[in-house]
């Protein structure tokens, strides 16, 4: 199996090097740092995102529309190539909470398109 991770790394915590190094170590998962290219390109079964609120917190409301709009279109490039997407939820809502409209809308699209939910 191979995994897309959205991040692989950590930049401010090791989580997600410590979870992805035990599962590569572990099984016969490959996991491969996510990346625009690699996302339409790539071979893979399953993208694995982290913290997908983020593209809620910037504070100029179009450039979060943006991301959004962004993420929608990364998901349904995956669904349209039948592969999976999991998300390890962390957060229940944007830590900001800058667009409470938009990260409404954002909520109410994203989980009903998830094939899983890790906590």
């Amino acid at each position: 199996m191979r995994i897309l991770a959205k991040p692989k790394y950590g930049t401010s915590n090791l989580i997600n090097d410590h979870l992805y190094g035990e599962i590569e170590k572990n099984s016969d998962v490959e996991v491969i740092s996510w990346s625009p290219i690699r996302m339409l390109l790539c071979r893979y079964d399953l993208l694995h995102v982290h913290w997908p609120e983020n593209v809620l917190n910037d504070r100029i409301w179009v450039r979060s529309l943006s991301k959004v709009f962004a993420l929608m279109c990364s998901i349904l490039w995956i669904k349209l190539w039948r592969r999976k997407l999991v998300w390890t939820a962390h957060n229940a809502v944007s830590h900001d909470g800058c667009h409470p409209r938009l990260e409404s809308l954002f909520w109410s699209v994203f989980i009903p398109r998830l094939d899983g939910i890790i906590a």
